[in-house]
C-alpha cells in the first residue's frame, strides 16, 4: 500500500495526538515543516521535543520554558531514531540485541543471547516499551516483543559495531540451534540469515538452499527465489569456501525450478541460470546436475516453441539416459529416473511437432517406467510430478488420435493424482491440461471449470505460465457461453501476457481459439487475421499440432461471407487440412475436416462424394459416440443415408 506524505492538517493532528495535549504553535510549525509529512518522522520528532527541556506542562497544555529557539533537528529519520536510542542509556544494549534477533523476538531468546540478569532485562524492556520503541504480547517469561517499526529495528541494529554484530549473530545461531532445533528445521531461513550475518558462509549457503527448497515445495516461489539468490550471494562473496562450485550448482538447479514457476519457462533469466549450471556440472563431472541443467534448457526452448532446438536437447537427454543405464554409477531408481524424464521430453516435443504416434510411444515408455515409490524425488528435482505430467499429456494426445473417452479418463486420473500429491504447481499443470482436453471435446462448462480452478491456484502462488493459459481458456469458454465482450477481453489479455514472457508454445492454437470467438460475433476480418497469425506462428516455430484445424477454420470463415467465388478456395483449404490430419494420424482433426468438406459437397449436390468421404472416417471410431464432434458427424451420415459401424454401435 502506498502511503503518501500527510497533508498539513493531518500532520498537525498527528503531532497533537502524540503529544496528548496542546503544543505551542511555533513548535508544531517547526515539526511539521522539518518532517515533510513522513508519519514515523512526525511521531519520533514530536517525542524528541517532549523529552527535551524546552517545554513545561501548565494548565493541561505545554508552554515554552523560556524564549523559543529552534531545535537541533536531526537531518533524517534515521538520525532521529539513533538520537532516541542514545537517550535510552544502559537500556540501549537490550534494544540492540533484540534488533539483531529480528523484528520480533521472545523474552527467552533475548535472555539466552544477552546473558544478563533477568531483572535488568525486564527493566530495559519495560523502559523501551514505555518509550514506544517496542510492543509486548504476553508476560515474561512467555512474552513476545516486536519493534514498533522496522526502521527502529534497523537503527538499533546499525548502531552496533560490525565486530559486535557478527558476535551477536553467531551467539544467536548457537542459541537457536540448541534451544529451538525444531524451529530451525521449520524455518531454516532464520538460521541462514544469522549464519550469513555472522560470516559463517558455508553453513549459511546450506541453510539458504534448504530454505529455498522448502518454500518451493509449498508453492511460495518468490520467497524461494529470494532465499536461493541470498545463497548465491553468500557463495559469490566467499569464493574460497570449500565446495563453493558444488554449492553454486545445487543452488542454481533449485533456483531454475522456482524461476520457472514464478516467472515462466522461457524468460532469459531461466536460460542463463541453466547455462551456468550446465557449465558447472561439466566442470565438476556431476552427471545428475548435467542432466537437470540440460533438461532445464530443453523446457526453456520447448516453451519458446523453438522445437528444433528442443528436439535436439530431448534426444541428447535420451542418449545421456541410455549411457547411464549401461554405467554402474547411478542406482537403478536413478537410471530409470533419467529415462522417464528423457522419454517425456521427447514425447512432449513430438506432440507439438504433430508426430502423434511417436509421442504416444514415448509417453507409454515414461508411464510404464514410473513408480511413485521409486521416483518421488523427481518432482522436487525437476519441478513437476512426471507421473501426472505424462498422464495429462497422454490424455491430451489420445484426443488427437481419436480416443476421446480414454483421453478423458487419463485426464481425470492425472488431476486426481495431482490432488493426492498436494503439489500446487503439478496440480495447476493437470488442471490446465484438463481444460485443454475439455476445449477439444467442446465441453464448454468443463473448460471453464478447470480453467477457473487452475486460475485460483496459479493466482495464489503466482504461477504466471498457468495463469495466462487459464485466462485464455476461460475467456474462450465465456465467449461460447454468450459473454463475448468479457471473454474476448480475457483472451486477448492472456495471450499478450503469455507472449510477453517469450512463451510461444500452443500459440497457434490460442490464436485459433481467438479466431473462433471473433467469428462467433461476426468479426470475420479479425478472425482471418488471427488465423493468419496462427499460421505464421506454426511455420516459424514448427508447432504443427493444430495446423489441420487452422486450414479448416480458414475454409469455414471464408465460406461464411456467402460469396460463391469463395467455395473453391474453401474446398482447397479443407483438402489441405484433410491431408495434414491424415499425414499426422490425427483422426479427430480428420473427422472435423471431413464433416466440413462433406457439407460443402452436399450443398454442391455431390451427395455420393460426401458420403464416401465421411462414412469411412466415422467408421474408424470405436468410442466417443456422444461427443459433439461424433454426434454431428453421425447426424450428417444419417442425412446422407449411409450406415456406418460406428453409428450402429452408438444405436446399440
Amino acid at each position: 500500500m502506498v502511503l503518501n506524505r500527510l497533508s498539513r492538517q493531518l500532520r498537525t493532528t498527528l503531532v497533537e495526538r502524540v503529544a496528548g495535549r496542546e503544543l505551542p504553535k511555533e513548535v508544531v510549525e517547526e515539526i511539521i515543516v522539518k518532517t515533510d509529512g513522513v508519519p514515523l518522522f512526525l511521531e519520533e520528532l514530536t517525542k524528541t521535543v517532549l523529552e527535551s527541556d524546552l517545554l513545561t506542562e501548565r494548565h493541561g497544555r505545554y508552554v515554552l520554558s523560556g524564549p523559543w529557539r529552534q531545535l537541533a533537528i536531526p537531518a533524517t529519520l534515521t538520525d532521529s531514531l539513533m538520537a532516541r536510542l542514545d537517550r535510552m542509556g544502559p537500556f540501549k544494549r537490550i534494544a540492540q540485541i533484540g534488533a539483531t534477533i529480528g523484528r520480533e523476538f521472545s523474552y527467552e531468546t533475548l535472555r539466552a543471547v544477552a546473558n544478563t540478569p533477568a531483572e535488568q532485562i525486564v527493566a530495559a524492556l519495560n523502559h523501551l516499551e514505555e518509550a514506544g520503541l517496542i510492543m509486548r504480547r504476553g508476560h515474561p517469561p512467555d512474552a513476545l516483543y516486536s519493534f514498533k517499526h522496522v526502521m527502529i529495528q534497523n537503527a538499533a541494529h546499525a548502531s552496533l559495531l560490525h565486530s559486535e554484530r557478527r558476535k551477536l549473530h553467531s551467539r544467536i545461531v548457537q542459541v537457536l540451534s540448541e534451544m529451538y532445533p525444531e524451529k530451525s528445521e521449520r524455518e531454516p531461513e532464520l538460521l541462514a540469515h544469522h549464519l550469513t550475518e555472522s560470516g559463517q558462509s558455508e553453513g549459511a549457503a546450506n541453510f539458504w538452499l534448504k530454505a529455498g527448497k522448502q518454500a518451493a515445495r509449498s508453492g511460495a516461489n518468490l520467497e524461494a527465489i529470494g532465499h536461493l539468490r541470498r545463497g548465491l550471494s553468500v557463495v559469490h562473496a566467499s569464493a574460497g569456501i570449500p565446495g563453493a562450485d558444488e554449492m553454486e550448482l545445487e543452488l542454481r538447479i533449485a533456483l531454475g525450478i522456482s524461476l520457472i514457476a514464478a516467472k515462466g519457462y522461457a524468460v532469459q533469466e531461466v536460460e542463463e541460470n541453466y547455462i551456468r549450471a550446465l557449465e558447472l556440472g561439466h566442470q565438476l563431472d556431476d552427471d545428475e546436475k548435467v542432466f537437470a541443467a540440460t533438461r532445464g534448457l530443453w523446457v526453456c526452448h520447448f516453451i519458446r516453441a523453438d522445437l528444433t532446438r528442443a528436439h535436439d536437447l530431448s534426444v541428447e537427454l535420451l542418449r545421456f539416459a541410455k549411457r547411464q543405464r549401461l554405467s554402474e554409477r547411478p542406482q537403478p531408481a536413478q537410471q530409470t529416473g533419467y529415462l522417464i524424464e528423457a522419454h517425456r521430453a521427447i514425447a512432449m516435443t513430438m506432440l507439438y511437432r504433430g508426430r502423434f504416434a511417436a509421442s504416444q510411444h514415448h509417453l507409454h515408455r515414461c508411464i510404464n517406467l514410473y513408480s511413485p515409490d521409486l521416483h518421488s524425488d523427481l518432482m522436487e528435482r525437476h519441478g513437476t510430478d512426471p507421473g501426472v505430467v505424462s498422464r495429462s499429456y497422454l490424455g491430451y494426445l489420445l484426443w488427437f488420435l481419436g480416443r476421446p473417452d480414454a483421453a478423458r479418463q487419463h485426464s481425470e486420473q492425472a488431476i486426481a493424482n495431482a490432488e493426492e500429491i498436494r503439489h500446487p504447481f503439478t496440480l495447476a499443470f493437470a488442471l490446465v491440461f484438463g481444460a485443454y482436453l475439455c476445449q477439444h471435446l467442446r465441453d464448454v462448462e468443463g473448460t471453464r471449470d478447470h480453467a477457473n480452478r487452475a486460475m485460483i491456484i496459479a493466482s495464489e502462488h503466482n504461477f504466471l505460465h498457468w495463469k495466462q493459459q487459464a485466462t485464455i481458456l476461460r475467456g474462450w469458454a465465456l465467449t461460447q457461453l454468450g459473454e463475448t465482450d468479457e471473454g474476448l477481453s480475457q483472451m486477448r489479455f492472456g495471450l499478450d501476457e503469455y507472449e510477453a514472457m517469450d512463451s510461444w508454445l500452443a500459440g497457434c492454437w490460442f490464436r485459433c481459439l481467438l479466431a473462433e470467438a471473433y467469428a462467433k460475433v461476426g468479426m470475420r476480418d479479425a478472425a482471418l487475421r488471427a488465423l493468419d497469425g496462427a499460421l505464421a506462428t506454426a511455420r516459424r516455430t514448427g508447432d504443427h499440432s493444430y495446423l489441420a484445424e487452422v486450414y479448416r477454420l480458414q475454409g469455414e470463415i471464408i465460406l461464411s461471407d456467402g460469396d460463391p467465388a469463395s467455395v473453391q478456395e474453401a474446398e482447397e483449404l479443407f483438402a489441405q487440412s484433410l491431408a495434414t490430419a491424415r499425414k499426422q494420424g490425427a483422426l479427430s482433426w480428420e473427422l472435423r475436416t471431413a464433416v466440413s468438406l462433406a457439407r460443402l459437397s452436399l450443398e454442391a449436390g455431390r451427395r455420393e462424394h460426401a458420403s464416401l468421404l465421411l462414412a469411412p472416417v466415422v467408421g474408424k471410431f470405436t468410442e466417443g459416440f456422444y461427443t459433439p464432434d461424433l454426434k454431428q458427424a453421425m447426424q450428417l451420415v444419417a442425412e446422407l443415408g449411409t450406415d456406418t459401424p460406428a453409428r450402429e454401435q452408438a444405436d446399440l
